[in-house]
Parts: structure tokens; C-alpha cells; sequence
């Protein structure tokens, strides 16, 4: 239940099921499969063997065909959207471009690029910047739009509260919470150096790291290194991370490239300080001074000065929190995500008709 994950579980809950019939097609089972069975969302598992596996893509152009739907909105792959459109069915994708390797950099430029654009009929975007990242792609602007992801987070009890704070800290260092994939890209090395520049500046910190990856070894190798391994904890996936938010004194998301990712804007709805790197989408929700801290990636000696301020100063703490839920409640409302996408299908289905 990452990002992208987190972001169709809450839409499906509040969607309009009178006007749309959604139904959901993974390539795997999990928690989002389970997830959407108990709410009542019908969902079929077609695994595929890899990306490109034409038996996958069959099996997708033959669903689409025999339930005879009016809309395929592809979350993220594109290679689907291929079928989709051979068989007549309009196609929305959800992307946010490609940030994770340079295979999905390289597809996203040049013949390959616009031969797996051109079946897509609108591009749905998470973040206004990536308006113009499609544009630089050969995607016109009239193609694509903005649905900023919605914020439906529950707010934890004190008890469950109290849980994820012991099991983040001892209760005596301020705590520091980042979910994400643990990958190169979240840059998770440069929060945990910057653990090590408080610790020798006689800040004691406690890091919390909510997510699995490939990183995870050497995460916790380097922690050691600098002196800091009791300090950082990795508590792997957690499938409801807000307790651990709303635990966090502060949340810290020092990504080197990213979109907006989910975790910013639900720490941000629970009233914590955020500090992140200013990168991709942050400041469409981080106003820096206002709602929360932005410094520059991979620059752990300025997030550990930023992290200082604010840990000195807990009232400046409280009002960037404070700000900042008033900023989400306002701008990331879950009801104007589910009317911006449904005005999305409504457009595609009058063209098709």
C-alpha cells in the first residue's frame, strides 16, 4: 500500500458508485486486493510475467472487451493502454513520469515514448509540475490533468499513539519519522547522516524509518558506521502508518527526486512539521516558513541545521503543523480529488458517445 496504491483506495471509498461501476485489475495479490474486496469493490488478479508479456496484455484487452467497460484508466502501466485502445475503450493513465531508474527515464523520451503515449487519451498528474514535464515529452497540455491526491487520514487514539512512539524511541530524544521505500532515490542516507551531525552537536534524536527496499543493509550499516545505530530504527512496512505520523515530533521526507508523495501530505492533515527536500511537487503543499521547512537534496548538513531550529523551537513546530493542516484541509480535499477524476471519465465517455 504505497503512494499510488493509497491514492485508488481512497477515491474507490469515496467515489460516486451511482454513476461509475469501478472494477479493479492488479497483477498481484496483497494488501490493497484485500483491501478493496472488504469495501465491496470487485477486483480480478491477472499476474504477468513482465512488463512487456503479451499473454498479459491479451488477457487485458480480452476483459475489457467481454465486460464491454467505457473507461481504462491505467495506474501506471502504459503498455496495457495499447489493448485498451485496440479494443475501443478510452484510456486515462495515471503517472508521474518516471523518477525510479533509467529504464523508466529512457521510455519516457523519444520514439518509444510517444509510440506508448499516443493511445493515451488524458493524462492524469498528482503534482502541476509534471504539467510541464509531459509537455517537454511531446504531450500537449490539453491532454493532461491536474487531480492532486486527496487526504482521507484518521486520526489515531492516544494509546495507539503512545504505541508507535515506543516503538520508535525510548522516550527520552525527539523523534523523527520518513515512510517510503527504502531507495536510493528517498534519500534516507542523507536523514541518517544528518542523525549523526545532532548527535555530535548534543541533540539526541531518535530516526524512524517506515518502509521496505533494497536499501535496508546498508541503511542500517551506515547508521552503525556513524555512530547512530541505536538511534535509527528501520520498522519495516507498517499497513496504517498514522499512529506513527501523528507519534512523530517531526516528519522528514529528504527525497533526492520525487513527486508529492502520500506520507508528506497525511503528516502534514495530522498537524506535524514537515521538512523535506525541494524537489518535484513539495512546495504545491510546503510553503517554506509557513507550512513547513524545504532545504536543498542530498544536503544532509542543512537538514540537520533545519532539523536544530525546529527541535529548539517546538511553538515555531506547532504553528508550521498547525498551517499546515489548515493548507491540506483547504487544497487536498478527498472530495475535489474524486470530482476532478470523475470529470475526467465524464469528458472521455460524451467524446466517446
Amino acid at each position: 500500500m504505497a503512494g499510488t496504491q493509497r491514492a485508488l483506495a481512497t477515491y474507490l471509498d469515496a467515489a460516486d458508485r451511482d454513476r461509475f461501476e469501478h472494477h479493479v485489475i492488479c497483477s498481484s495479490n496483497g494488501p490493497l486486493v484485500e483491501y478493496l474486496r472488504q469495501r465491496g469493490v470487485p477486483v480480478s488478479v491477472l499476474p504477468r510475467r513482465a512488463y512487456w508479456h503479451p499473454a498479459a496484455v491479451a488477457r487485458v484487452a480480452w476483459m475489457l472487451r467481454r465486460r464491454r467497460f467505457d473507461i481504462f484508466h491505467a495506474s501506471p502501466s502504459r503498455v496495457e493502454a495499447v489493448a485498451a485502445r485496440a479494443v475501443g475503450v478510452p484510456v486515462v493513465c495515471r503517472r508521474n513520469v518516471g523518477f525510479d531508474s533509467f529504464w523508466a527515464q529512457w521510455r519516457q523520451r523519444g520514439l518509444v515514448a510517444r509510440i506508448l503515449n499516443a493511445p493515451i487519451d488524458r493524462f492524469i498528474v498528482p503534482a502541476a509540475f509534471l504539467i510541464d514535464e509531459y509537455e517537454r515529452r511531446g504531450v500537449r497540455r490539453e491532454r493532461v490533468r491536474l487531480v492532486h491526491n486527496g487526504v482521507n487520514v484518521r486520526t489515531p487514539s492516544p494509546a495507539e499513539i503512545t504505541r508507535a512512539r515506543s516503538e520508535m524511541g525510548d522516550g527520552r530524544a525527539q523523534v523523527i519519522v520518513s515512510a517510503g521505500r527504502l531507495v536510493a532515490l528517498k534519500g534516507h542516507r542523507s536523514l541518517i547522516e544528518a542523525g549523526a551531525l545532532l548527535k555530535a552537536l548534543g541533540v539526541e534524536v531518535s530516526i524512524a524509518l517506515l518502509g521496505d527496499g533494497e536499501e535496508h543493509d546498508t541503511l542500517e550499516g551506515l547508521a552503525g558506521a556513524l555512530g547512530v545505530g541505536d538511534r535509527v530504527r528501520l520498522l519495516g512496512c507498517r499497513r496504517d502508518i498514522a499512529p506513527y505520523l501523528a507519534a512523530a515530533d517531526i516528519y522528514a521526507q529528504p527525497s533526492l527526486s520525487d513527486v508529492l508523495p502520500n506520507a508528506v501530505l497525511e503528516a502534514m492533515a495530522l498537524g506535524r512539521c514537515v521538512i523535506a527536500s525541494d524537489v518535484g511537487g513539495m512546495r504545491e503543499a510546503i510553503e517554506p516558513g509557513h507550512t513547513g521547512a524545504l532545504i536543498a537534496p542530498a544536503d544532509s548538513r542543512a537538514l540537520a541545521q533545519e532539523l536544530r531550529k525546529l527541535l529548539w523551537d517546538r511553538a515555531r513546530c506547532v504553528r508550521l503543523g498547525a498551517a499546515a493542516q489548515r493548507k491540506i484541509a483547504r487544497d487536498f480535499s478527498v472530495a475535489e480529488m474524486v470530482s476532478r477524476t470523475e470529470a475526467t471519465y465524464e469528458e472521455l465517455v460524451e467524446v466517446k458517445r
